[in-house]
Order: structure tokens, then C-alpha cells, then sequence
């Protein structure tokens, strides 16, 4: 018997930073059979997010048998992200902002 395919209450919010950090969203998590919760394209590259709610107890944001099989089952890594922060780090997107900021605190 299939689960219903339930959103985590982080994930609007994780897509947002992203798409304010310039990239695309695209909301997969009604997609159901283990299949991540957002694929993202940025700078040219795609990723897939699996979101996961830090304010649930462990044991309710562990991968369901049905995500591990899908995870398993990728020729390509799945992020597992619990922040905003995390997804940044993820798709490389705060790498430019530590550039930027490091640029200006050693070259001027």
C-alpha cells in the first residue's frame, strides 16, 4: 500500500533561498515511489534535494524504504538537506557569496 507523499513544512522555504540565490525549483515531492523532493537546476547543472524536517523527532525524518531504493538507484548524488544553508552548500551557491566576501577583506 502506497504512503501518501507528504511535503516537509521546511521545503517552501528551502526553495525560495535557492530560487533567490538564482536558481530553478521544480517541486517533485507529489511525485511519490521514493522520488526526491526538488530538482534544481543552477549555474548550468542539475541537483536533486531530498528535504528533510529538523524539527521532527530522528526516527520520522529517516529515508522511507521506497527513497533509499530510489537513492540506490541514481547514477548521480542525492543531497539530503534539513536548511536553507544546506541546500545552498549543496548546489555550490554560497561559494561565490565567500568569494566575493573573502575578495574584499584581502584585496580591497
Amino acid at each position: 500500500m502506497r504512503r501518501a507523499a507528504r511535503k516537509d513544512k521546511n521545503q517552501n522555504a528551502i526553495a525560495a533561498a535557492l530560487e533567490s540565490a538564482g536558481a530553478a525549483v521544480t517541486d517533485l515531492s507529489k511525485a511519490g515511489g521514493g522520488v526526491t523532493d526538488l530538482l534544481v537546476s543552477y549555474h548550468r547543472r542539475w541537483f536533486v534535494l531530498e528535504v528533510k524536517n529538523p524539527d521532527v523527532p530522528k526516527a520520522d525524518r529517516e529515508l522511507t524504504p521506497a527513497q533509499k531504493n530510489w537513492h540506490l538507484a541514481q547514477r548521480a548524488p542525492v543531497h539530503v538537506v534539513m536548511t536553507a544553508e544546506q541546500a545552498l552548500e549543496a548546489i555550490g551557491a554560497n561559494h561565490a557569496e565567500k568569494l566575493d566576501e573573502w575578495v574584499r577583506n584581502n584585496i580591497g
